[in-house]
């Protein structure tokens, strides 16, 4: 026999995410998200190669570095933190890269490489911190 509670059953405690969990997941995500999105725009140029092992890198860099920083929480909140972490990584990375090697902004937004890697390592990366 089960109790009332029981035969219902509640939320796993991996997906209640508190404000602290997302915020923790999200500077995790940023940091790490720009961390790669610069050294991948560095390394700009090498074609579809490096956009899509880059993407993959990347993704699972920052959702790793969400995972972790959590203690592994799981759910809607953690896809978003791990979104802005990729695409605001790349867009951050673009940026500093620009800034730094005096190349303009716009060769970055031109080239579709860049937005590629964007969508690859979205994808993976949500996928990751959404399934068990």
């Amino acid at each position: 026999m089960l109790c009332k509670e029981c035969v219902h059953g509640g939320r796993s405690v991996v997906y209640q995410v508190g404000v602290v969990d997302f915020l923790r997941g999200l500077g995790a995500s940023l940091f790490v998200g720009v961390s790669m999105g610069w050294l991948l725009a560095t390394a700009q140029g090498f074609g579809i190669m490096l956009t899509i092992w880059g993407g993959l890198f990347h993704a699972l860099a920052v959702s790793e570095a969400c995972l972790r920083a959590t203690r592994y929480k799981r759910g809607h909140l953690m896809s978003l933190a791990v979104s802005v972490g990729c695409i605001g990584g790349v867009l951050a990375g673009w940026l500093l890269e620009s800034n730094r090697s005096e190349i303009p902004i716009e060769v970055f937004f031109a080239s579709p490489y860049g937005y590629i890697m964007m969508v690859i390592a979205t994808c993976i990366a949500v996928s990751r911190v959404r399934s068990l």
